[in-house]
């Protein structure tokens, strides 16, 4: 079934991911000096390898059209009270940056709509990876296309300007629990991420899948 093939698809991109990615660092006399983008690249390019092998071999049905995620790291820089991001995405998925510019005013800034059109080839899976900075207050939101058709970025920006991180996802999730019909949390989620000085803690790992 689609959802057998999909769960077959995310577990190796998980394990591969995570084995290709970690293994550098983990092996590398300078872990600080590292370039986590490139780290990211190489991992991907072999999570693509174990994919089309499997699809080769039988194991799954290559549907790239029916793939959708995105593939994140976070780095947290303590010292500058930001966090840099490196990410990948794929399909129907929305990432939203809600940014301070000034008290009182955050600007939206669609993430996929300015990264997308680079390389559709159809047997590479990745097409490139984007870096960014998380600074203090903003706020990083990573949704289904579900989601953002019952809350609108609007929503999202005033939302983020007038709660806390916690408070914030709380009332995104009972939007959510009021006008998803039906209630599937798997078709209606999304996963926020964001600085707060109470949150910082003194020290960090290099980075974080």
């Amino acid at each position: 079934t689609l959802k057998e093939e999909g769960e077959k698809i995310i577990q190796a991109l998980v394990n591969t991911v995570k084995e290709k990615y970690y293994q550098q660092i983990l092996s590398s006399p300078q872990p600080q000096r590292l370039n986590l983008e490139t780290i990211l690249e190489y991992a991907l390019q072999k999570a693509n390898e174990v994919l089309l092998e499997m699809a080769q071999i039988g194991y799954i049905t290559w549907h790239k059209e029916n793939i959708n995620f995105i593939i994140a790291v976070a780095k947290p820089d303590i010292k500058n009270h930001e966090t840099n991001l490196y990410f990948t995405h794929h399909g129907q998925i929305n990432a939203l940056l809600t940014h301070k510019a000034s008290r009182g005013v955050y600007k939206e800034i669609n993430i996929i709509e300015s990264v997308n059109g680079g390389d559709d080839h159809p047997q590479k899976l990745f097409s490139s990876t984007v870096t960014g900075k998380l600074t203090l207050h903003d706020r990083f939101l990573i949704s289904t296309e579900a989601f953002a058709n019952i809350i609108s970025s609007y929503q999202i920006t005033k939302i983020c300007d007038e709660y806390s991180i916690t408070g914030a996802k709380d009332y995104l999730r009972a939007l959510i629990l009021n006008n998803a019909t039906p209630t599937n949390f798997l078709t209606h989620s999304a996963i926020m991420l964001g600085m707060e000085k109470e949150t910082l803690a003194s020290e960090q790992p290099i980075s974080q899948l």
